[in-house]
């Protein structure tokens, strides 16, 4: 039996959709041809000549590298394939020398990715919720919608003030926490986010457009208290409205979540709960001890 991993590029396309995976209506076939571009890079295992499985990664601010995307074969299960993949491609990524970070999220019932992920030596770092509402009006209470910040210097007074210590995770994109290092905050970045803060300046909420399968808008709110501010949750409405109005589709809140937080949440909460995921992780100088 003869092994080997490469990238991808698109003449295997049609191998990619051969695969018999177990996953539903999988994205990956449809995105393929975006993910074999930069920053994305997608490699696959043949045996035999045969694609067996496939993973990627993602480069984010020139430093750190998402992994994912792994998918397998039913048909050949049970031989180590995953793992062998999603070693090769964490070793891929250190091989480029602005790489200092590497991450794989796994929601947690998804017990074998979370075992190849502790077999190639990532370790648990934070366990989020992604959770997905359609309508949030429920959590309105009567309150004035906040004030917007166009001041390039307040967003990143919050943002400091939120993210600048060296062990918090910001969620760049839905389904990505990264380090919060200085190089995801250019201002380029940031001028395209949507801040705002409450009246007394003590709360703040960040918003901005994204797509992954669906339309959404991606709610970055780090406090635990989000049944208890007044307006909060009628600012987001009113985004949401306005982002559907100007993108003509159905547009869905998308917030990640603590625990915490959500074991504070009411029964009759809007919001679509699966699984919780994990971000597993490894910085370069913990691979290379």
């Amino acid at each position: 039996m003869q092994t080997g991993i490469r990238k991808l590029d698109t003449e295997d396309f049609k191998l990619v959709q051969n695969m018999q995976t177990s996953v539903a209506d999988d994205y990956i076939p449809q995105a393929f041809h975006n993910l074999i571009i930069e920053p994305n890079i997608l490699y696959g295992l043949f045996v035999d000549g045969q694609l067996v499985s496939i993973a990627g990664y993602s480069v984010f601010a020139e430093e750190l590298a998402m992994l994912g995307r792994l998918r397998s074969d039913v048909r050949f299960h049970g031989h180590g394939f995953a793992t062998d993949i999603m070693a090769y491609i964490r070793d891929a990524a250190f091989e480029n020398p602005r790489i200092r970070w590497v991450g794989a999220n796994t929601q947690e019932e998804n017990r074998p990715t979370n075992r190849v992920l502790d077999k190639i030596g990532l370790l648990q770092n934070i366990s989020t919720y992604s959770a997905i509402a359609a309508d949030v009006t429920s959590f309105e209470k009567q309150g004035k919608t906040w004030n917007k910040i166009d001041d390039l210097k307040r967003k990143r007074y919050w943002l400091d003030k939120m993210y600048a210590t060296e062990t918090s995770f910001f969620p760049y994109e839905c389904y990505y926490l990264l380090p919060s290092i200085p190089k995801l905050f250019t201002d380029d970045t940031i001028r395209n986010w949507t801040f705002y803060e409450n009246p007394a300046q003590t709360r703040m909420i960040i918003m901005k457009h994204d797509e992954k399968k669906q339309t959404y808008l991606h709610v970055i709110y780090p406090w635990d208290d989000i049944t208890e501010q007044p307006g909060l949750w009628e600012t987001i409405t009113k985004a949401q409205q306005q982002l559907e109005k100007r993108l003509k589709t159905d547009v869905f809140i998308w917030m990640d979540l603590s625990k915490q937080t959500v074991n504070k949440l009411p029964d009759n909460h809007p919001f679509d709960l699966p699984s919780p995921w994990t971000l597993y992780a490894a910085y370069r100088e913990a691979c290379h001890e």
